[in-house]
């Protein structure tokens, strides 16, 4: 079994990214204010950052675009 993705729920989306970008060399390949943001590392392993909770979308629920702004699948 691989482990590919992982989804973290942080206080300050802006500080993990940095965090990760800096110790773990992922590139973030999308941020949405300072709601969510996902990195990848290049190997197939994708790491989503998010405070939805802290930012006004309590309602929610992670995994889901906000109504306002979807999200657009990289993949076919």
């Amino acid at each position: 079994m691989r482990l590919n993705h992982v989804d973290l729920q942080v206080s300050d989306v802006a500080r993990a990214r940095e965090f990760f970008e800096t110790l773990f060399d992922l590139r973030c390949v999308y941020q949405r204010a300072d709601q969510i943001a996902l990195l990848e590392d290049g190997a197939g392993f994708s790491l989503g950052l998010s405070n939805l909770f802290g930012s006004g979308a309590a309602g929610c629920p992670i995994g889901t675009p906000h109504p306002r702004e979807p999200l657009k699948p990289r993949w076919p």
